[in-house]
């Protein structure tokens, strides 16, 4: 049986007495003969991911006993950083907090801003610093960038700040970009300790201080996407235009109820709708939120891709959307006199304002006008 990886990390966190090879860990977590080729695969996944680390001797231990931290490396702009330690395994192994190892410029190594790494813990004088000994996990795939052409080649230099190493490109991989512009780079060769990263353009933004390209410059800067996957549009336009009747059915039938949104003046995707009415005991509150989920079902492209994007993403100007436009904006949002798909909160109020009852279920609505807070604020 292999063993849970927490019970494995407490295990060479404070159960073991020393470093121990695999065979002894076999013997420990009563390993059988037919599971011991997957021990071994467990063990490797253990040291790739940091939680163990491979000494001398073919020995296992947890990295905070053999003076090791893993954690994440944070950059400054000077060029010196601080390693973070991970909570499960940048330990001491003795249940102590680890403080953030500070790490100078020269050892920091091969290693990028962001990047998981092992550090040695080292003494210097009377300070304690760090050594970045190996990289576990890269945390940039893709860098924003200015362009600096070269005689033979050309260079992109992060604005990032915190990553000071700056992408060699070759010329013929510009995607068309010139001087001074501010594109996308993809890297396809991290760097080491003799070789700068090695990349290729991906998309052109353009000039600095276009609105547009600082707006999409920030926005990818941050790990978010400008674009849809090809394959996550073509799903898109499969959907239907608009509701069927056999999407109506085994739901209520609420799309004569004066449901209204009320939103932002320049926002586009209306996602919940409302309603208030007085009853004989108090007051009904009838919410509709948009029925995604009727048509984005789970592990297809368009909900790969939003699970990636996690949220709609605002700008003071624009919006980059979870999903793509035909449904954020037209099937899956509530505009006025629409039929659209909702999930339903119906909830009861007494005329105090205590909640006495409330029920959920799907419906097909159709919104009776779009309010705005401005609108609504000069009602009141």
């Amino acid at each position: 049986m292999i063993p849970q990886r927490e019970k494995f990390i407490a295990f060479l966190t404070r159960g073991a007495q020393s470093p121990l090879d695999a065979r002894a860990l076999i013997v420990h977590f009563e390993v059988s003969a037919k599971d011991e080729s997957a021990f071994m695969a467990f063990l490797d996944e253990r040291v790739t991911q940091g939680d163990a680390v491979l000494i001398k001797g073919e020995r296992y231990a947890h990295p905070g006993r053999v003076g090791l931290v893993v954690g994440r490396l944070s950059m400054h702009p000077d060029g010196f950083g601080f390693v973070i330690p991970d909570k499960e395994v940048g330990g001491s192994g003795k249940g102590e907090e680890v403080e953030d190892l500070h790490v100078g410029g020269r050892h920091i190594t091969d290693a990028m801003h962001g990047d998981r790494v092992v550090a040695r813990v080292e003494q210097r004088g009377t300070r304690t610093s760090g050594r970045v000994i190996r990289v576990l996990t890269r945390a940039n795939e893709r860098l924003v960038g200015t362009v600096r052409v070269r005689k033979r080649s050309a260079l992109v230099v992060p604005l990032n700040e915190r990553i000071s190493q700056h992408i060699l490109v070759d010329r013929d991989e510009l995607a068309g970009a010139v001087e001074g512009q501010v594109v996308e780079v993809e890297i396809t060769r991290y760097p080491t300790v003799d070789t700068p990263p090695e990349g290729l353009v991906t998309h052109v933004l353009g000039f600095p201080g276009d609105e547009d390209v600082e707006s999409d410059a920030i926005a990818l800067k941050n790990g978010v996407a400008l674009k849809f996957a090809p394959e996550t549009l073509a799903a898109a336009e499969k959907m239907p235009k608009k509701v069927s009747a056999a999407d109506r059915r085994g739901r209520e039938d609420l799309r004569k109820l004066g449901l209204v949104t009320i939103d932002g003046e320049t926002a586009k995707d209306f996602d919940d709708a409302v309603h208030v009415e007085a009853t004989k005991d108090g007051y009904r509150l009838t919410v509709a939120i948009a029925d995604v989920s009727h048509y984005v079902k789970t592990g297809g492209a368009i909900d790969d891709e939003a699970r990636a994007r996690g949220t709609s993403t605002y700008f003071p100007d624009r919006v980059y959307p979870m999903l793509p436009e035909s449904l954020s904006n037209h099937l899956c949002s509530l505009v006025p006199n629409q039929e659209r798909l909702a999930m339903v909160a119906e909830l009861e109020f007494s005329r105090g304002g205590r909640r006495t009852s409330e029920r959920f279920y799907p419906a097909v609505i159709e919104s009776k006008h779009r309010l705005t807070y401005t609108d609504v604020a000069a009602i009141l």
